[in-house]
């Protein structure tokens, strides 16, 4: 991407403009504390201001401020009063949902300015919740590419494929989609099928905070976490950077195979020998990215920008035709026009276009599908502080989510479902279309307004007593319309539906702020309305339509002695509105000054992905063996439980340890349901439960002495009845007796450990700096083959522990105004063949491609060399930035 160099602030604002596709509320955090006088005299009236967010407060007659709500970052706070010096504190950081307790000790009948470096507290003893906070700082310095890049280097989160890209996370032990993903106050969290509905580029990102437990009644739609990002902000100084990342040499993985092989893969003495070449290629993966921001007008705070976007060429490990492309682009306008009035309008969009790669379909990738995805979010935020200590806020959003998989450009009725394996082995496809179209479509539009009041006292010595009160409701509609076939030769299998769920929420959360203690309680409420009916019986009807993939449309008998004669007469029930009401509370106890317990304790709600609810109950069953939706499936349910310490060894060393359980209800599963007549259906219900405990350990070490690591352990049992819904449908296919108690799920990973370890110097002119970054996680389980076709053990055995080395170097210059920095990024350092997978089935006890091989040969890859099983090789990538 050919980035513009923009020296005009209205250039950058039209960026912003243009770039604005949605956004929402803007997350803030709290400036709070006490002005004194060298003789600990409050200082009433000093005025405290945050430099570059035109917001301010004044001390009233104890000498306490509060200023909030406070944009996240770090600012420059300055305090004055007639009569006194003025201070200045550099580089306060503001987090999300926190206080920073800022006082200030002005001098008395002294003239000047005095600034003075803030640090920020390691341990923050009024947070309740566990919490990992990653700031701009933290991803500039790493090998990131995407967000989810750093997730997965962080404790309670692991992921089971070999690209975290796809957002497949496990939070704690939950499912992947029990994460709910917010960009500047937009869930842009896939409605259908879970997951992240978008990328954003990593330049616009301020902070990420990862909640992994005990997260505020504020916060719905979650069982397992939530992901919290907030994009930077125009300040009152002009910013910008461009830069290029490019790869320059991949390590080849390669495979010259010569085996004799029946038809099952297995290697056959009486067979002819086959002889067949696999290789990975060398990447080309290629980013350009830019950001801008500042004033619209110069010297006017008022009313500032940023934007931020990237454009990447990715031709993957695989030997596909063509690259993949992707573009996001962020933008934010804020408007401050007082001190007690801000507006923020902030939007996004993403754009990508990827062939997929099947080990099967590698010598023909025509054939195979291609992937088309665009996202849009755009938000209006409106804030207005009534008092110091009060405020409401207004937002209304919109987000939405486009994809196709389409084979060859083709309506599905065009394809070629004669599949044919030609190639020597059998295995190779070599003509044929794969047999999936699909489309979907989502829009929702959210709107919700918030409040927060604040009762502060001052008591002996200084000490301050708070209470939070805050509160708000939510409404939201969406569009959902998902259109999908799977056309085999003799079954086609149809999935439509256009649906207008409705949901709604109301919170009320009570932050009690003592000098010995913090009680946190929360109370949400949450409603939905899948907004859609539903045959009870499917198929009491007497005369169904099917298609047949050689003559068209048909008619077919379905059920004689029914007194209906088609699908359209049957009758339906409306699906009923569910309710939940979701208690929270947190507590922290500071057992001294370098020392801090917390307890948490919280029910979680989340409806299940819509697709679940609503696949293939709005049209006719088709297909041998149909699965059919539930829209009155119960919402999932989470009940979590959480101890922790933090001990302060040094002011720069930090450690907290806490130990959790989960208990998980009404997860959804399948039963088949079989007629007289022959037909069958399986049906969506809500049968499954599950349990995780676990424990994590996380020492933090501040920058001092150009030093600064994290070092994450996390010890996890993730047990259950299923890892998938769709393990009852390949029992239930498979004939074989369905499970009754908890296995291991697929991503029950027992131990997890990731080091980071960062040294730069702090020069004027020129800077060095190198980062690394170690990940280490123990083998997940998979299904032990039964000989034949019998039932599998679930996951009763272990795949090879995996290991990742990421390293970063870098040189800066600072010459004329501008920084000039090159560096250099190494993936897989010790180019380890990381196993990740088996095939497509691995660990839901249903069978998988290659469990049979890899068990008794000790062959990941299994017969036919599948180059998916492993992570990313040794990858070497040069770069430069320039800034201002």
């Amino acid at each position: 991407m050919r980035v513009k160099y923009l020296k005009s602030s209205l250039a950058g604002a039209a960026l912003v403009a243009l770039t604005a596709g949605i956004a929402g509320a803007v997350d803030t955090g709290t400036i709070s504390g006490l002005v004194t006088d060298q003789d600990g005299q409050p200082v009433n009236g000093a005025l405290v201001v945050v430099k570059g967010a035109n917001r301010f407060s004044t001390a009233n007659a104890d000498g306490y401020y509060v200023i909030t709500p406070v944009p996240v970052g770090s600012f420059d706070v300055k305090a004055s009063r007639i009569g006194f010096d003025e201070q200045v504190k550099s580089g306060v950081k503001v987090i999300a949902g926190l206080r920073t307790n800022l006082s200030f000790e002005l001098r008395s009948g002294i003239t000047g300015v005095t600034y003075i470096p803030s640090e920020e507290p390691l341990i923050k003893f009024d947070r309740t919740d566990t919490e990992s906070v990653i700031g701009a700082d933290q991803i500039e310095s790493q090998v990131v590419d995407e967000f989810a890049d750093m997730l997965v280097r962080t404790p309670g989160i692991v992921y089971e494929t070999s690209d975290a890209s796809t957002l497949n996370l496990h939070i704690r032990g939950g499912r992947g989609n029990e994460v709910a993903y917010i960009v500047d106050g937009v869930n842009i969290t896939n409605p259908i099928v879970g997951g992240a509905g978008m990328e954003i580029p990593v330049d616009a990102i301020e902070q990420m905070n990862v909640i992994v437990a005990g997260w505020d009644a504020e916060y719905g739609e979650a069982q397992s976490g939530i992901i919290n990002i907030q994009t930077k902000e125009g300040r009152d100084k002009y910013t910008g950077k461009v830069g290029a990342t490019q790869e320059v040499y991949t390590a080849k993985r390669e495979w010259d195979s010569h085996k004799a092989l029946e038809a099952t893969g297995l290697e056959d003495p009486a067979s002819p020998l086959v002889t067949w070449h696999t290789a990975t290629r060398q990447t080309r993966f290629s980013k350009y990215r830019g950001s801008f921001g500042g004033p619209i007008w110069p010297g006017v705070e008022q009313l500032s920008y940023f934007a931020s976007g990237d454009y990447t060429r990715d031709w993957s490990v695989y030997p596909l035709p063509e690259p993949a492309l992707e573009w996001n682009a962020n933008g934010k306008l804020s408007i401050r026009p007082t001190g007690r009035l801000r507006m923020v309008l902030s939007g996004g969009r993403m754009n990508e276009e990827r062939q997929l790669f099947k080990n099967e379909y590698q010598y023909h990738l025509d054939g195979y599908y291609f992937r088309t995805e665009r996202s849009n979010r755009l938000s209006a935020n409106f804030t207005h502080n009534v008092t110091d200590r009060f405020y409401y806020s207004v937002t209304g959003a919109t987000f939405k989510n486009f994809r196709s998989i389409i084979t060859g450009g083709k309506y599905w009725s065009d394809y070629d479902l004669n599949r044919q394996k030609n190639d020597a082995t059998g295995w190779f496809v070599t003509t044929g279309d794969y047999p999936i179209y699909e489309t979907r479509d989502q829009l929702y539009f959210d709107g919700k307004a918030d409040f927060q009041y604040e009762i502060a006292r001052v008591g002996d010595n200084r000490a301050l007593s708070m209470n939070v009160i805050k509160g708000g409701f939510g409404l939201k509609n969406q569009d959902v319309d998902f259109y999908q076939i799977q056309a085999y030769p003799a079954n086609i299998y149809t999935d439509i539906f256009h649906v207008y769920p409705f949901e709604g929420h109301a919170y009320v959360q009570d932050k009690l702020e003592y000098s010995g203690m913090v009680i946190n309680v929360g109370l949400r409420f949450d409603v939905f309305d899948p907004a859609a009916s539903y045959p009870e019986d499917p198929f009491d009807y007497q005369w169904g339509e099917s298609f047949n993939p050689v003559t068209g449309p048909e008619w077919e008998r379905v059920d004689p002695d029914s007194k209906y004669r088609t699908y359209a007469e049957m009758p339906r029930k409306t699906g009923d509105r569910k309710t939940q009401v979701s208690p929270r509370v947190g507590v922290s106890y500071p057992i001294s000054d370098r020392d801090k317990l917390h307890f948490s304790y919280g029910h979680f709600f989340q409806v299940p992905p819509l697709v679940y609810l609503y696949r293939s109950s709005q049209t006719e069953l088709t297909g041998a063996y149909p699965i059919m939706g539930n829209p009155d499936l119960s919402p999932q349910r989470t009940v979590q439980y959480e101890i922790g310490v933090e001990h302060l060894f040094t002011d720069d060393l930090k450690a907290k340890v806490s130990a959790y359980f989960k208990d998980i209800r009404d997860l959804i599963d399948t039963e088949r349901i079989t007629y007289e007549t022959g037909f069958n259906y399986t049906k969506i219900i809500n049968a499954d439960f599950g349990s995780v405990r676990g424990m994590e350990l996380a020492i933090d070490k501040r920058m001092t002495k150009n030093f600064s690591g994290n070092l994450g352990y996390t010890f996890s049992v993730a047990k259950g009845l299923a890892s998938s819904y769709y393990q009852g449908y390949n029992y239930a296919y498979r004939g074989w007796e369905m499970p009754n108690h908890e296995n291991l799920l697929d991503w029950d990973q027992t131990h997890k450990l990731d080091l980071t370890m960062d040294y730069r110097t702090r020069f004027k002119i020129h800077n060095f700096g190198a980062n690394t970054t170690l990940s280490y996680g123990s083998g997940m389980p998979y299904s032990k083959p039964a000989s034949g076709t019998g039932q599998p053990s679930i996951n009763s055995e272990r795949m090879p522990w995996t290991l990742n080395w990421n390293v970063k170097g870098e040189y800066s210059l600072t010459y004329w105004g501008l920084t000039y920095t090159l560096y250099c990024e190494v993936i897989n350092l010790l180019n380890r063949d990381n196993v990740f997978n088996f095939g497509e089935d691995e660990g839901d006890g249903a069978g998988s491609d290659w469990l049979p091989w890899y068990y008794f040969y000790g062959d990941p890859d299994g017969p036919y060399d599948d180059m998916e099983c492993y992570g990313d090789p040794l990858r070497l990538r040069v770069g430069f930035d320039i800034g201002f």
